[in-house]
């Protein structure tokens, strides 16, 4: 079952760096199969709080081909730029398992 990482940009502390990271990031898709689903499109926050300047999501096969290209060289030595250019989560879901109501934990 396909998994999506959904990477959500916050604060730009440095432009260049992440500006780099931009200019690396695609390339450390080859050789992965991923399918882009969003990359940069207008977001609006109907809930909850920003600030939240971009997305993007990525999807891939399962879980452990995400895992695969998050930890890959290629994409270890690009996603420096990115945490030092800026605060983004970077969440991982796992569409393989639905957690049953009476496991899901609360805050």
């Amino acid at each position: 079952m396909a998994a999506q990482f959904v990477f959500i940009l916050q604060r730009v502390h440095d432009r260049a760096k992440l500006e780099s990271y931009w200019a690396r990031a695609g390339a450390t898709f080859a050789g992965h199969s991923v399918k882009l689903l969003a990359g940069y499109s207008p977001v609006e926050v109907i809930e909850g709080q920003g600030p939240v300047l971009a997305t993007v999501i990525a999807e891939f096969p399962d879980r452990d081909a995400a895992l695969a290209w998050y930890h890959s060289p290629a994409y270890t030595e690009v996603r420096r730029y990115r945490l030092e250019g800026a605060d983004c989560l970077a969440i991982l879901i796992d569409g393989s398992r639905r957690i049953p109501v009476e496991e899901r934990g609360v805050g």
